[in-house]
């Protein structure tokens, strides 16, 4: 979760120390004041690390996990909360509670009873592993508050500048700024020590300075404090301290003059360099290099997923009303409309009004030459036509396919009820519910041994293909995603057809967005090869030897 970089953060804070460097205020009340604010924010920092994964007063901790409420259904864009209260941790030795990139640790002692919250916003995922993927810089929030007995927090490479806290609570807020991750660029989920502090108080404190200007350590009173801080770079602020503290009854407004932020040896470049040489750039929380806090959101990838899976299913609904026999267009009682005479060109229309096809378990859609089977299930409402282009038979009664693209369906596919195909081949399943498909598809026939147009082959036409008023669920291995979704017309091919193969174009709404599909790299099956489509359907004994689209009457 948040723990490597916050404890980057704090290994950064090591400057903060009141050393000379540090203490060029005016008065010497003007010095304390600053050098106590700034270790102060070094304190917040550790706090922020001890909460974050020493169990059981994280927020990492199993049980406050399963406790964690949400402002939204899973899948939904929402904010996830966890808290817990009143937890104590004892530091009964000298404990490391976490070592930086360059080897320096950091040892607390003592007791502080911990409590807080983190709030994280985005997609509700309902992956326990990362239960939220956020998509703007600031989506994580925390509050913490700490009561203390006898504590002390110590750094290795500064053991002269800290203090010690006898009795007394301190709160703040905070916010970590979030980077796009290098695996998912759109989610904002690699956590930076570039972090935001606000409303540091302190309440009734106790402390002794420990510091490297006195061999006496100096013990002091904070009845109160009113602070805000940026450590790095923040969006309105850069490596900031600012506020108010109440010492021995002297209150002293910060930045005093001269001031030189939080952290008076900060160098932005050397800062980021600090944190980004240690990063394991194959774990899944690696940031985007360069690093940049801009994550478009997933909306987009949702688009192209949704868009696809539209025109599977369309796809799948025209080879279920090849086979149904109370829906489909060859179900007992269905008979064609012939249009034209015997013997001459003409068309045999076969239609449907309001059928329900009602699928309460996965059914088989079909089988290809590899073994695969494509299967769907949920229910949904049909009309519209099959129409057949050919010549009319001597009875009148069918029409002989004439050409390689005689067939064309215009379907109205609606009171969609959690219809979804297996998954696809990036492991994906969608689910569309609600209102409704609208397509015109065309069908391409292959020659038999006689060379007549004998074969029904998978290569199809859409154009176009309209969604409206659709919820679609997209479930994958890592997430649980619930879009409003819709398109105007989108254009697709299955297979090869003239110079479009695997093609995917138009423009999909995903929960009010529009985004277009073109785009260079968008195609309808991401892992096509026209071998291995080839290879999943020729080895029909009804085809011709070669295969070929060259058929006639």
């Amino acid at each position: 979760m948040l723990t490597r970089p916050l404890a980057l953060c704090l290994t950064l804070c090591a400057a903060l120390a009141p050393g000379c460097a540090a203490c060029d205020g005016p008065t010497l009340s003007e010095q304390l004041a600053t050098g106590v604010a700034r270790l102060t924010v070094l304190d917040a920092a550790a706090l922020l690390v001890i909460a974050d994964d020493h169990a059981p007063c994280a927020f990492a901790d199993a049980t406050v996990q399963a406790a964690a409420t949400h402002s939204a259904d899973i899948g939904r864009q929402g904010t996830r909360r966890v808290a817990f209260e009143d937890c104590t941790v004892t530091f009964d030795a000298p404990t490391v509670i976490q070592e930086d990139c360059d080897g320096v640790q950091w040892t607390a002692t003592g007791t502080v009873t911990l409590g807080g919250a983190l709030e994280m916003t985005g997609l509700l995922t309902g992956n326990d592993d990362a239960p939220v993927a956020p998509h703007t810089p600031d989506a994580a929030r925390l509050e913490l508050s700490a009561r203390f007995d006898e504590f002390d927090l110590v750094t290795s490479a500064d053991d002269e500048n800290h203090l010690t806290h006898h009795a007394g609570a301190l709160s703040f807020g905070a916010v970590p700024r979030l980077a796009a991750l290098d695996r998912y660029p759109g989610i904002c989920g690699a956590v930076t020590p570039h972090v935001a502090f606000s409303d540091i108080v302190w309440d009734d404190a106790r402390l002794t300075l420990h510091t490297d200007r006195s061999a006496l350590p100096l013990a002091l009173t904070v009845p109160s404090s009113s602070l805000d801080a940026q450590t790095g770079q923040g969006p309105d602020t850069e490596n900031h301290l600012a506020g108010t503290i109440d010492i021995d009854g002297t209150v002293t407004p910060l930045p005093v003059a001269g001031d030189e932020g939080l952290d008076p040896a900060y160098d932005r470049a050397s800062f980021v360099e600090s944190y980004q040489s240690c990063v394991d750039e194959t774990a899944d929380d690696a940031p985007l290099r360069p690093e940049t806090d801009v994550c478009p959101g997933l909306d987009r990838l949702f688009a192209v997923r949704t868009g696809q899976a539209a025109v599977r299913t369309l796809a799948a609904v025209v080879d279920l009303l090849e086979q149904d026999d109370a829906c489909g267009f060859d179900a007992p009682g269905r008979a064609p409309v012939i249009d034209g005479a015997p013997g001459q060109s003409g068309t045999a229309t076969t239609t449907i009004a309001g059928c329900t096809v009602a699928l309460l378990s996965p059914r088989a859609v079909h089988t290809d030459c590899t073994g695969e089977t494509l299967t769907a299930q949920g229910a949904f409402t049909v009309s519209g036509a099959r129409t057949v282009s050919g010549v009319v038979d001597e009875t009148g009664t069918f029409v002989i396919p004439a050409g390689d693209r005689p067939l064309v369906y215009d379907l109205d596919v609606f009171e969609l009820d959690d219809l979804r195909l297996s998954a696809d081949a990036t492991g994906q399943t969608v689910a569309f519910s609600g209102g409704g498909l609208a397509a015109t598809v065309e069908r391409r026939w292959a020659a038999g041994p006689d060379g007549g147009c004998a074969v029904k082959s998978p290569v199809l036409r859409v154009d176009p293909l309209t969604m409206s008023g659709v919820e679609a669920t997209l479930v994958s291995d890592e997430l649980t995603a619930v879009l409003d979704v819709s398109a105007p017309a989108l254009f697709a091919v299955r297979g090869r057809w003239g110079d479009d193969v695997n093609a995917l174009r138009g423009d999909v709404t995903v929960d009010g967005v529009s985004y277009s599909l073109f785009r260079t790299g968008v195609t309808l099956e991401p892992y096509y090869t026209q071998a291995d489509f080839d290879a999943a359907w020729t080895c029909d004994e009804a085809l011709a030897a070669p295969v070929s689209f060259d058929c006639g009457p």
